[in-house]
């Protein structure tokens, strides 16, 4: 009988340690700071999903979901940001960050929706050292604000501030994407209509179709980054509180209930 007890509790210890390790191994590369209406997050891109709510944290292989009339906005731990629409879904495909190194990999995938990148520049190396991919467009930033826009065949990229490398994720692309965006910047072919990659400067877009290069970059108006801009806003009203209406309701890091007309501004979406 003692035995037996001994051997239990060694398992128990062995299980206690080992939960540990795992919990203490978790690899947390950024949390939520702001969030509106209904988010929830697939660990590691599997069911079931879970209710998110400000402060919660997420790793790599989570996939972040937002619902109708809602948003959320993901701080990581290089200071960069992400916010996301309504009926966004976005992938941590991956997140390395060295500070004392100054090196810095990551890897993030947008499945639907739009988005808002304020992107923490933190190296002098050429090639993007944050990416971003979509179903049909990849995005090297380097440190820079982007919008980007979904829809069923293409993507739309949107360079507000900074320099932004676009090209259309083909398969070796997506495989090979660092090495791809060294040598596209070592080539310097940019903007010709002979190069699978595009350079957009500030307040410059560009559309790339499925199986089509990136379109040669336009300009964009403050009218149209306004419009872009709008599209974050919702009006979804906490339970048991009561707002006026056409009012945002935003839930910060804080953990109170503010109008954000500051943080989104405009008309409601459809």
């Amino acid at each position: 009988m003692k035995l037996r007890q001994i051997l239990i509790s060694g398992w128990f210890a062995i299980a206690l340690m080992l939960i540990f390790s795992t919990v203490a191994g978790a690899e947390v590369v950024g949390r939520l700071t702001q969030l509106e209406g209904r988010v929830d997050l697939l660990k590691g891109g599997k069911l079931p999903a879970v209710a998110l709510k400000v402060d919660d944290t997420v790793e790599p292989g989570d996939v972040i979901r937002t619902k109708s009339l809602s948003k959320a906005q993901i701080t990581f731990i290089d200071n960069s940001l992400l916010t996301l629409s309504q009926e966004a879904r976005i992938a941590i495909e991956e997140f390395k960050f060295e500070p004392s190194q100054g090196k810095r990999q990551a890897v993030l995938e947008i499945f639907q929706g739009l988005a808002l990148a304020v992107v923490n520049k933190i190296l002098k190396a050429e090639e993007p050292d944050f990416v971003i991919k979509t179903q049909t467009a990849i995005v090297g930033v380097r440190g820079t604000e982007i919008g980007m826009r979904n829809q069923p065949n293409s993507s739309t990229i949107l360079n507000f501030q900074g320099r932004t490398q676009v090209g259309n994720i083909f398969p070796e692309v997506s495989r090979l994407f660092l090495k791809a965006f060294k040598v596209a910047f070592s080539m310097g072919s940019w903007n010709n209509g002979s190069s699978r990659w595009v350079l957009l400067h500030d307040m410059q877009g560009t559309t790339v179709g499925r199986n089509l290069l990136p379109t040669v970059p336009f300009g964009i108006t403050p009218q149209d980054q306004m419009l872009f801009m709008r599209q974050f806003t919702t009006y979804a009203a906490l339970p048991g509180r009561h707002h006026a209406p056409g009012t945002p309701v935003t839930q910060t890091g804080s953990g109170q209930t503010t109008r954000s007309a500051s943080i989104c501004r405009g008309p409601r979406t459809p």
